[in-house]
């Protein structure tokens, strides 16, 4: 079974500006007020420092960033890791990092939020929901080592791009290089380019 952590961080830096930016604009209730086209915040530097941040933790603990991401969903925006160690993830260790995770990067996107909106007042970042997780069952599969670690097992692939006229893959690790991962289907292999995988998943 799977281990989940749901934290949601209402007083993440994110949340402080916006409250200080509500504050700021009730100061000025009796101004005209001028419509102002908020541009996209920096949704790939923030993955990024997130995804950097969390490496260097989780080294400290000899575990390993199995696969993050930072997207959009109903309860709004949500970054998510999805952490693993040789014998397992506990409850524990998902609290632990999570808390970590939380005090770093208050700090880091704090200094992102301020260079950015120094050089353009019309950016806006979101507040977001920190989840930490165990992989579980149907692991994601994101780095050349783990496509290596996993050899042999059965995957589900979601491409990017099409091959051979379809972007769903399902097959038995067979093969993998730098470039390609092999897979055996049942009457036949094929070889897919690492960069043309959008979404690996094992299919047990």
């Amino acid at each position: 079974m799977p281990v989940f952590l749901f934290m949601d961080y209402e007083d993440n830096v994110l949340e402080k500006q916006h409250r200080l930016n509500r504050k700021q604009n009730a100061r000025k209730k009796g101004k005209p007020k001028k419509r102002v086209n908020k541009k996209p915040f920096p949704v790939d530097d923030m993955k990024a420092i997130a995804e950097s941040a969390a490496e260097l933790i989780l080294d400290s603990y000899s575990m390993e960033l199995v696969y993050m991401e930072f997207q959009r969903e109903h309860v709004g925006w949500v970054m998510r890791f999805y952490i693993d160690k040789n014998d397992g993830i506990t409850l524990d260790d998902c609290s632990l990092i999570s808390r970590q995770l939380n005090d770093v990067l208050d700090v880091k996107l704090s200094q992102l939020f301020q260079d950015e909106t120094e050089s353009n007042s019309n950016i806006e970042f979101p507040p977001y929901t920190l989840e930490v997780s165990s992989p579980g069952i149907d692991r994601p599969i994101k780095k050349i080592d783990d496509f290596i670690r996993f050899q042999g097992e059965r995957i589900q692939l979601k491409l990017k791009k099409p091959v051979e006229g379809r972007k769903r893959w399902k097959g038995i690790i067979s093969d993998v290089t730098s470039e390609t991962i092999t897979i055996d289907l049942e009457k036949k292999t094929i070889s897919i380019p690492y960069i043309f995988i959008e979404v690996a998943r094992l299919d047990l």
